[in-house]
């Protein structure tokens, strides 16, 4: 191989695939707007609500939107997990994964806890017509300082740790027993490559596990310790993530097909 052709993998193997990367900026700006939505939907278990200009309609937009942010969440953290397994090694890679979600998880649970305490204190402290809110923040802030029961807005990375840890110990024995599943990465590649057989085949096994389990939205679980159908399920679209880089699809077919697939998963959605 010439140095040349050696130069380009190497930039090629190094390069951020800034696509991605704008997803997920897009799915935590999403996450902004279904938070504010909720402060307008009558009825929402949210303890910021507007009593004075209630909509109805919002329920369309904060199912739409944690519909399709909570699968995409996974399915990147498969598709970048899988690429640093291959680019650095197993081990790199739990590193990282240590580094980038486990530890920053367990930090900033503890300081998002404090400051909700305050915040719904403060908030259920209005609702309940109290003289003084900030009494009642300062109150719920001192009086349960700690996440020992719950992980509250950061729910998803719970459940991302236990995924990757179980994908991780997965992957690690196929490689011990060397299963390859040839066949398999030939299906996958064909499905993920073409924008119809993605929605039928993904659509379908999505649409097949919410009607096993009856699930009238997604669920979400702020304990400690996972539920096995959701944990179950968010694997699944992890393991898609996973599959998507391993199968050797290429990208760009998305970028080329970008408009098919927006109009299928709106439709989709509807």
């Amino acid at each position: 191989m010439s140095t040349e052709a050696s130069t380009e993998q190497t930039v090629s193997a190094s390069k951020r695939i800034h696509g991605l990367d704008a997803l997920r900026g897009v799915l935590v700006m999403l996450g902004v707007v279904l938070h504010s939505a909720l402060s307008y939907l009558p009825g929402a278990d949210w303890p910021f609500l507007d009593w004075a200009s209630p909509s109805k309609d919002l329920g369309i937009l904060v199912d739409g939107i944690h519909m399709f942010r909570m699968p995409a969440f996974f399915f990147l953290s498969g598709f970048f997990g899988a690429l640093l397994w291959q680019r650095r090694g197993a081990k790199a890679m739990v590193k990282n994964r240590i580094q980038r979600i486990l530890w920053p998880f367990l930090v900033f649970v503890v300081v998002l806890h404090v400051l909700a305490q305050f915040c719904f204190g403060f908030t259920g402290g209005v609702a309940s017509h109290v003289a003084v809110p900030l009494d009642t923040a300062w109150a719920g802030m001192w009086g349960n300082p700690f996440p020992f029961t719950e992980t509250m807005h950061l729910w998803f990375l719970n459940y991302l740790v236990y995924v990757t840890a179980f994908t991780v110990m997965l992957v690690s024995t196929m490689e011990r027993l060397e299963w390859r599943w040839a066949w398999f990465m030939r299906v996958t590649h064909r499905v993920m490559e073409s924008p119809w057989l993605f929605v039928l085949v993904l659509g379908g096994l999505n649409t097949l596990w919410v009607c096993i389990y009856g699930w009238t939205h997604l669920p979400t679980d702020i304990r400690w310790e996972p539920e096995d159908t959701i944990v179950s399920y968010y694997f699944l679209w992890y393991a898609v993530g996973w599959l998507l880089f391993t199968s050797g699809t290429s990208i760009a077919r998305f970028q080329q097909q970008a408009w098919t697939m927006v109009g299928l998963g709106v439709t989709a959605t509807l």
